[in-house]
């Protein structure tokens, strides 16, 4: 019963993100506010907001990610074919019965749900979603990982 609830309270507040309910609009006019304050601030006393602090933020003109900080190494690292770590039967089988409450809650058309998998070097992603897209009568979609490299992540 919490998924009803959860999913029902979901349905309700994205509705009124999308209607632009008032108490929204509020919340977003004060957001663009605080940037707006927050950008002066950092121009006129440069110490309070030091650019080297780890910081992750979505840019306000393209929405592109910024990562400031030493988050990531920079450094390209090849996939590792094959990825070797998969679900067991018992992980499959607790996954599928999430999916299916969920899918059940959202009132969706399967053939409308795609699941995918993040290429990776230390899990079968593709494996599991297609196994799991199966599980759950939907749609997978998988890109071609030949040639596929990824960032080197190293422990903060």
């Amino acid at each position: 019963m919490p998924i009803r609830s959860s999913a029902t309270g979901f349905r309700r507040r994205l509705g009124m993100h999308l209607e632009g309910r008032p108490a929204f609009l509020w919340r977003l006019a004060l957001k663009m506010l605080f940037q707006r304050v927050h950008r002066a601030v950092c121009l006129v006393a440069g110490s309070v907001c030091p650019q080297s602090e780890r910081s992750i933020f979505r840019s306000a003109k393209d929405g592109e990610w910024k990562w400031i900080g030493p988050y990531i190494e920079e450094k390209s690292v090849p996939i590792e074919h094959p990825a070797r770590r998969t679900f067991t039967q018992g992980e499959l089988a607790m996954a599928s019965t999430i999916g299916e409450k969920i899918l059940d809650q959202i009132g969706l058309d399967r053939r409308c749900v795609i699941l995918t998998g993040a290429p990776n070097s230390f899990v079968d992603s593709t494996g599991i979603a297609m196994t799991l897209a199966a599980s759950l009568r939907t749609n997978s979609i998988f890109p071609p990982t030949d040639g596929l490299s990824t960032m080197a992540v190293i422990s903060i």
